[in-house]
């Protein structure tokens, strides 16, 4: 269940990382700071996240050997 909730959370920043670059691309905003805000937050998020769960997964691999 967790599980599910994590790739919920993860495809949410996705599509609002699309938006935001959508704005940016399309000059769709008089002020950018907002989305290159967002775009920089969610990189940092997603890339703690990926971090997370490369240790998570690289633990249990060891422990098995």
């Amino acid at each position: 269940m967790m599980k599910a909730f994590w790739i919920v959370v993860v495809l949410l920043v996705l599509a609002a990382d699309w938006a935001a670059l959508h704005d940016i691309v399309t000059g769709g905003e008089p002020d950018y700071r907002q989305e290159w805000t967002w775009l920089v937050a969610s990189t940092l998020v997603l890339a703690g996240l990926a971090w997370i769960a490369f240790r998570r997964r690289r633990g249990r691999r060891s422990e098995g050997e």
